[in-house]
């Protein structure tokens, strides 16, 4: 296979404008336009990513984010599916959900401690808590758009209702799916740091907890370096997600055509 130059630019474009901006961070550290407490060069920064204490904390981040966002999205998806196809359960619950959904998520928090205690059950569920309303709304507003002819052409050819609901409203929702995780993951970096921040347990205490740390004792580098880490793992996280969309929506026209 042959490498050209269109393909070559189209592999190295992305990297323009990161490198681009690392480089202009760089020279205003070393001009000093960048007070040096208050920021730190790429070049001493990268020295502190891969530090022992920095991937520890990093990888406890991770574990509490992909479990409260599987475990939201995973209730978002059947609550949705199921509300936007039963009526009555549709105006019994809706209202609640309508009323909650607003709500900020920082006002969870104390209800949550109470909940759960002060231990990774909290962390996990304040994540949760995020995701499930982002991923029950748009899977419940996909549902209820989903062509009601192919709905009709089931119950005509007398499909169970689990069959309905892999092969037309769950291909029909995933695009919708996908994206409500995709900001789910985004914001669940943000609610999970929140809830590190300021509830510490030895030896696992996370990024949120490790970015406040450094920042407290003047440890501008340590303090940058999660935050870069922080970026690329979160850039790494929702790469994962984008190839599996690619690839089940790719399911999911196939499933629809079948159906």
């Amino acid at each position: 296979m042959s490498i050209t130059i269109r393909s070559i630019t189209r592999a190295l474009t992305p990297w323009l404008v990161p490198v681009l901006l690392v480089g202009a961070w760089e020279i205003a550290c070393r001009l000093h336009w960048l007070p040096p407490s208050q920021s730190a060069a790429p070049s001493a920064i990268a020295s502190h990513l891969l530090s022992p204490a920095l991937l520890v904390n990093v990888i406890w981040t991770l574990i509490r984010l992909v479990a409260g966002v599987a475990i939201g999205a995973l209730v978002g998806i059947v609550s949705g599916l199921f509300l936007a196809q039963k009526r009555v359960a549709d105006r019994l619950f809706s209202p609640t959900l309508r009323f909650l959904a607003p709500i900020p998520i920082i006002v969870w928090f104390p209800f949550l401690i109470i909940l759960f205690g002060l231990g990774d059950a909290m962390r996990i569920a304040f994540v949760a808590t995020a995701a499930y309303f982002l991923v029950h709304v748009h899977c419940f507003n996909a549902v209820r758009s989903v062509n009601r002819d192919f709905l009709e052409l089931g119950q005509i050819y007398e499909k169970r209702y689990w069959s309905r609901v892999w092969h037309v409203m769950l291909p029909s929702s995933l695009a919708s799916i996908f994206t409500s995780v995709r900001i789910a993951i985004a914001i669940g970096w943000v609610v999970v740091a929140l809830a590190e921040f300021g509830l510490r347990e030895q030896g696992k205490e996370g990024i949120g907890w490790f970015i406040m740390q450094a920042r407290g004792l003047g440890q501008v580098e340590n303090e940058f370096a999660g935050i870069v880490l922080l970026g690329l793992t979160g850039a790494i996280a929702d790469g994962i997600v984008r190839t599996a969309e690619k690839h089940y929506l790719k399911w999911a026209n196939t499933a629809e055509v079948g159906a």
